[in-house]
């Protein structure tokens, strides 16, 4: 797959046209049904919306080397535990011409320390039924939702 011709796009775009994706549902045994979100801060795309830890995954990075990664500048978690995949969802987008793919996993962390990134302004532990009454996108609840039934 070739690199992304645009050095700016490395970050974020798998190549010049798909990305590549993952966000965690995370839960903590002691925090029965509840699960780790995240509100997106004023600086970040999607402002105000709540979110699952994740994000791209970097051109030649491993994937599972971009959970770590991610989870870790995020939360600050780094004692995730059971992580399996429990989604997969693609999408093209016609006049982006853009392809993405999206992988959700779901793990169990016993860490209840949470350090935001500036990507993040708040932090909640909550249940799938207040996850659905929130502004997240479509997306996000249908991973988070297939996620925990799986």
């Amino acid at each position: 797959m070739p690199k992304p011709s645009n050095p700016e796009k490395w970050e974020y775009m798998f190549s010049d046209d798909m990305t590549f994706s993952q966000k965690i549902v995370i839960s903590n045994p002691e925090l029965v049904n509840r699960f780790l979100i995240l509100k997106r801060s004023s600086i970040s795309t999607n402002p105000g919306l709540w979110d699952l830890p994740g994000g791209n995954v970097l051109y030649g990075e491993l994937h599972q080397d971009s959970l770590a990664r991610e989870l870790l500048e995020e939360t600050g978690l780094t004692d995730i535990q059971e992580l399996k995949p429990a989604i997969v969802n693609t999408r093209y987008i016609p006049e982006k011409m853009l392809y993405r793919l999206y992988i959700g996993y779901k793990a169990k962390t016993l860490g209840t320390k949470i350090i935001l990134s500036s990507e993040h302004d708040d932090f909640q532990w909550v249940t799938l039924e207040e996850v659905l009454n929130m502004p997240a996108k479509d997306m996000l609840k249908e991973m988070t939702r297939q996620s925990l039934i799986n």
